[in-house]
Formats: structure tokens, sequence, C-alpha cells
């Protein structure tokens, strides 16, 4: 079945959605917030995943046989790494960098698809990685050796890893996803699964500090709005969908937390963020254009069999 127009709308709403998050999570793990980063991941999950359960009760869609299926313990695992190391990352860098740097992890699907699916690297992927890869080191370092040393360096790694790791998980999800079953039950059998992966990081989180209102709204925000809505959604699109093809949608979130980021947050627009922002958005859409033509132009993308 080809992608709809509903489809494609699901996955716009979804990217607005997702660009919120990166503001409020700079806002919640910051000073005004003052929210331990990994006490962050765990509260932020344990609320979608209630969201998403309650959800499934009401529309009758609940079933607990789907936790007998160890991708969906494999993707729990890999989305509360993701989770824990953007929330720590954030403490670091900005949320418009970080919002750069994340969605970059088209490049890193494409690598995976070489590496575990064996498809060939043509002209336009490797152009793809190359500029990608260039943009990264630009936004990170400054082009300035000596910006290695400094905090923000740090934070930028850390979102920078958990692109690379979601990468995983969004190819995982759709192998998942592809095998059959409804989307909307492993979207909240996911969120719980990773919502017990979070709780083992807390002996190293600082639960000592004192919660702000602002961080008790951000952790509202992040856990009930920005979480099992926009993923719902998006799974519901790929199932129909290249996966390539919503990333490229899904782009819309890096000019709505810069936009965001910008205009609360008081977050510089200098030269280097506009020249590294430029080459990543670049490799990206060379990239994903390449991966849409590998699968022959099918809407629903590659069966990702094990």
């Amino acid at each position: 079945m080809p992608p709809s127009r509903q489809d494609y709308l699901a996955v716009v709403a979804a990217g607005v959605v997702f660009g919120t998050s990166f503001p409020a999570i700079k806002l919640t793990v910051g000073d005004e917030g003052a929210v331990d980063p990994l006490l962050l991941t765990f509260l932020r999950l344990v609320l979608a995943a209630t969201s998403a359960v309650a959800f499934l009760v009401v529309r009758r869609r609940a079933t607990l046989s789907v936790f007998r299926n160890k991708r969906v313990w494999l993707l729990g695992a890999l989305n509360a790494i993701g989770f824990d190391l953007q929330h720590v990352g954030e403490v670091y860098t900005t949320a418009s960098k970080t919002a750069l740097l994340v969605d970059v992890n088209v490049v890193f699907i494409a690598l995976l698809m070489v590496a575990i699916y064996h498809e060939r690297i043509r002209a336009r992927r490797a152009l793809g990685i190359l500029l990608g890869l260039v943009g990264v080191a630009v936004l990170t370092t400054r082009v300035d050796p000596s910006f290695l040393r400094q905090g923000e360096f740090r934070g930028d790694v850390l979102v920078l890893l958990a692109g690379i790791v979601w990468a995983g998980f969004v190819v995982e999800f759709k192998a998942t996803l592809d095998r059959g079953g409804d989307y909307l039950t492993l979207s909240a059998a996911v969120l719980a699964t990773t919502a017990v992966f979070s709780a083992a990081a807390l002996p190293w989180a600082d639960l000592s500090r004192p919660v702000s209102g602002l961080g008790w709204i951000g952790i509202v925000w992040l856990g009930l709005v920005t979480t099992f809505p926009p993923i719902a959604a998006w799974a519901r699109s790929i199932r129909v969908m290249s996966p390539t093809v919503a990333a490229i949608i899904l782009l819309l979130e890096i000019a709505v937390a810069s936009a965001l980021s910008i205009a609360f947050l008081g977050e510089p627009f200098g030269l280097f963020f506009v020249l590294g922002g430029i080459l990543v958005l670049a490799g990206i859409a060379a990239a994903s254009v390449s991966e849409k033509r590998t699968t022959g132009g099918d809407a629903a993308g590659p069966r990702l069999d094990p």
C-alpha cells in the first residue's frame, strides 16, 4: 500500500512536536529546570510509557504477548541509551546543535544498510556520508583544535553518539514492524521497555537536587507530549513509507528546534553553525535520496529480515 496524504502529514506533525523537545530538554536540564539528565530520562519514559499503555487499554489494543518478542527489549535498550546520551549531552551543548547532530543519523542509517544488509555504496550515498561527516566536524570543532578541550565538544560527542544509537534503533524498529503486528502496540511496548532500562542509570543520577517548577513542567511536556504521540505517528507512517523518506520530512524538527532555541534561549547563530548545518543537511539529503533510489522506489522500503 503506498503512503497516503495522512501518512505524510503524520510525519510532518511528528517533526514539529519532536522539534520542541530539544529546547525543552535544554531548559529542563539547565540551571532553570535543575533536573538531573539521567533522572529526566527515567521520569520522561515512565510518563510516556504510562500514557501509551493507558491509550491502548482505552482502545482495547493492549496485549502482554508483545513483551515475549526479544526485539522489543533490544529496542528498549537502544532507546534508553539514546535518551540518556542526548539528555546528558544537552547539559553541555546547545539545543539547536543537538537537533542537527541527532538528525545526522540518516547518514549512519545508510552506513548500517551497507554493513548489515550489504547494500552497494553508490556515489551519491558516499558523497552524502562525506558531507555529513565534514559538517559534523565543523559543528563540533568550529575548525579550532583547542575547542576539543572545551565542555561543549563533550556535549556534541554525546548527542552525536545518541544519533548513531538511534540509527540502529530505526533500522531495528523497521525490521520488527515489517515482521507484522500493531504499530501502536509496538510503540507502547518499546517505551515500556525503555523505561525499564532507563532505571539502570539512576544510581549515577544526582537525586539530591530539588527540581524547580519549570523542571516539572519540562518533564510533563517531554513525557506526555513529545514522546509517545510523535513516535506513534512516525511508526504509523513507516509501515508504508521508506524510513529514509520519513527522515527527510523529519528534518523539519531542526528548523523548529533552531527557531525556538534562537528566539527563546538566545542561542547564537554563528558562521560555523550555518556552515556545518548546511553540510550536514546536504549530506543527509544526498544519502537519503540514494537510499530511496536503492530501494527501487518501494514505498515501504526494503524488508529487513534477520
